[in-house]
């Protein structure tokens, strides 16, 4: 009986066929992210700015990135409030351990790159319950996304 088993299952595998798929994938879509909140506290209140490639490598493009971008929040009395840009630093330390005669003769350092690209508003600024608040973001690229008005 597992011979006949083995028999059909070797023989499905001989007549099996694959049949290649030509799919056009166009261009790669760039979406922007755009992170952060506004509350009643004061600020400075957090902004992140990012973009995201589909169906591309990190040497195409994708992957996320932080963009360059003028952030500004609208009321809705017409009021502005321009976000100034922060870069964050990341810091890691680094523990090179080489072996020498049995132990880790260890170099320690550290290593700071740029980070993420922040955009904070003023430490005076905050939501006022019941009025209502819109994000405009324009990118290096002359790119504008603008949310609608939502209350606080």
């Amino acid at each position: 009986m597992r011979s006949l088993i083995g028999a059909i299952c070797v023989l499905g595998m001989l007549v099996a066929c694959i049949t290649p798929i030509d799919q056009e994938l166009g261009e790669p879509k760039r979406l922007i992210v755009i992170e952060g909140f506004i509350d009643d506290g004061f600020g400075p209140h957090e902004i992140k700015v990012s973009s995201i490639s589909k169906f591309a490598s990190a040497a195409d493009g994708g992957g996320i990135r932080r963009l360059d971008a003028s952030v500004t929040v609208f009321d809705d009395l017409g009021n502005s409030f321009q976000a100034t840009r922060e870069t964050v630093i990341n810091e890691s330390l680094i523990n090179l351990g080489h072996p020498a005669a049995g132990s880790f003769l260890c170099i320690h350092g550290l290593s700071t790159s740029e980070g993420t690209t922040n955009y904070m508003t003023s430490s005076d600024f905050r939501g006022v319950p019941g009025r209502s608040y819109s994000l405009e973001v324009v990118l290096d690229d002359g790119i504008v996304c603008r949310s609608e008005f939502q209350k606080l």
